[in-house]
């Protein structure tokens, strides 16, 4: 099993600055300060960068060293959904995988992809998802209504799904888990998750830096990521309400938004359902796994409890420092100098 940023490279770096879509050459002289201090160019926009503030957000040309670094011999534990799915079905809530796909067939159920779709009933679906890697990419959602089947929100033919099927290189199928009402009506076309980032500090106690709402948008369906278009309020760590909600406009910057573009609801004091429980459940994790010391959580929400659906070695933190930064919680900065990641 590899993993994909573990050494530095200069040259990978400058090029990702200028091949940004965010990058003009007019702007270079007021960039390269920044890239100087590892900061890619997205980032230097979505933070409005400048020298009182830069050193409150962790940049980017460290992330190698944060791979390296946290979760030590755990980390496949994370980075493989297999693996995952094998190790916390009994310390977590998780969404248990119906069979998985290596290069087009399918490793854990003897019925054919025909069989296993025609046997959906109405109102159901599944989840396709790539066993390793992230941003969204990949996912497919199946529904079945009626005798119609949707494949990401569009009719299509039950053949075509077959055939995408039989051609998955490393893939999970899990069921489709309907959202809980509350967040389902801020937005229902997208599956809309909490991201909470949590950490071990250096004094070896377990502690929640951020957490996130994520809701998707008609530019980001089915899923909900930032990086697509989709839309991050903060949730107040005490009260589990959310805050004012950002997202990223056409430059680059990170802008507050009130209402949901596509549905008019409101984003901000929503009360997430279970927040005490979730919080929880998250620090004994770690206080029983003291091993796994940052990990990015992904959870759902049903009108019945709540489920992580994947663990993210090295997170992207981005979504949560966009709300929050080093200076709101001084022990996420000394947490990564103990590692030896920052100075």
């Amino acid at each position: 099993m590899k993993l994909k940023v573990i050494k530095f490279s200069f040259y990978g770096f400058l090029k990702s600055c200028v091949s940004s879509k965010y990058f003009q050459w007019n702007d270079i002289f007021s960039l390269f300060p920044y890239w100087w201090r590892g900061f890619l160019t997205e980032h230097i926009h979505l933070y409005s960068l400048n020298k009182n503030n830069h050193k409150l957000f962790l940049n980017d040309a460290c992330k190698h060293r944060i791979t390296l670094s946290t979760n030590v011999k755990v980390w496949p534990l994370l980075h493989d959904k297999l693996f995952f799915d094998r190790f916390f079905s009994n310390k977590l809530p998780i969404v248990p995988m119906i069979s998985f796909v290596v290069n087009g067939v399918n490793q854990g159920s003897n019925s054919g992809y025909s069989e296993l779709l025609s046997n959906l009933s109405v109102g159901s679906g599944l989840v396709i998802k790539p066993l390793q890697g992230g941003m969204g990419d990949g996912i497919f959602f199946v529904e079945k209504t009626n005798d119609e089947y949707l494949l990401n929100r569009k009719k299509v033919h039950l053949n075509l799904i077959n055939n995408l099927m039989k051609s998955l290189e490393y893939h999970g199928i899990y069921p489709l888990i309907k959202q809980h009402r509350v967040i389902s009506r801020i937005y229902d076309k997208t599956i809309n998750t909490l991201r909470i980032t949590s950490y071990i500090q250096k004094n070896g106690s377990p502690k929640i830096f951020g957490a996130v709402l994520r809701v998707g948008t008609k530019n980001t369906i089915p899923v909900d990521n930032f990086s697509k278009g989709g839309i991050t309020a903060n949730v107040d760590l005490e009260t589990g309400i959310t805050g004012q909600p950002k997202y990223r406009n056409s430059e680059g910057k990170c802008r507050t938004i009130d209402n949901h573009p596509n549905t008019n609801q409101k984003l901000s004091d929503i009360q997430i359902p279970f927040w005490g429980k979730i919080k929880e459940c998250v620090l004994k994790f770690h206080d029983d796994y003291p091993a796994f010391d940052l990990v990015g959580w992904d959870v759902i929400l049903t009108e019945d409890g709540f489920y992580f659906i994947e663990g993210n070695h090295n997170p992207n933190i981005r979504q949560t420092f966009i709300h929050r930064n080093f200076s709101d919680d001084p022990s996420f900065r000394e947490f990564f100098i103990s590692k030896g990641i920052i100075k």
